[in-house]
């Protein structure tokens, strides 16, 4: 007998590959930085350079798996240390270089994300981007790190427009950047 998951909970493929789990096993959260109109990227990079951005991506994401599509693993260059790379594709003859877990479906890589973090005793895995990976997982994550940047800035990667009224601020912290003069905040989100 098999448990059913929650909708925001990672699942197994199809049940048969993993044992079953209990819903709360593995949360599936995301993280993002974001300027006010959800501008994540252009030309596959960052639009602003925040260290304590960097820093607490770091801190959040360290020890855990992370599911990324191929063209965000394309702008990191190579694989986070201390963390489970997971990179989604859809070229079959892409490889990619060690250090990486190679997958062809976002079903297979939040699978293996689940694996990994049970493995790890992690209660939770990660999606990092980009803006395709992030549109396909909204409805499935119960967490977001959303680090909002106050600012507008020209962009070709968006965050998918989401409902807040179906989110609660679990905390904020503000904080701003001399170099930039740009202020920013780390928000945490989890679903109502």
């Amino acid at each position: 007998m098999t448990t059913q998951p929650t909708d925001h909970t990672l699942t197994g493929t199809d049940g048969e590959d993993y044992a079953a789990l209990p819903d709360d096993t593995v949360r599936l959260a995301l993280i993002v930085a974001m300027d006010r109109a959800r501008c994540i990227g252009i030309g596959n990079a960052l639009p602003w350079r925040l260290p304590a951005d960097l820093q607490y991506f770091k801190r959040v994401t360290s020890g855990k798996a992370i599911v990324m599509g191929r063209t965000t693993f394309d702008s990191l260059g190579r694989p986070l240390p201390n963390r489970t790379n997971i990179v989604v594709t859809r070229n079959p003859d892409w490889d990619g270089p060690i250090g990486i877990r190679v997958v062809h479906s976002l079903e297979a890589a939040l699978a293996l994300a689940e694996a990994v973090a049970v493995v790890n005793a992690q209660d939770e895995a990660l999606i990092i981007g980009g803006a395709e990976i992030y549109a396909q997982t909204l409805a499935q994550v119960s967490r977001m790190y959303i680090t909002e940047v106050e600012t507008t800035v020209d962009g070709d990667a968006f965050f998918p427009e989401f409902d807040r009224d179906e989110w609660r601020e679990l905390s904020r912290e503000r904080h701003h950047d001399e170099a930039s003069d740009l202020w920013f905040s780390f928000v945490v989100y989890e679903r109502i």
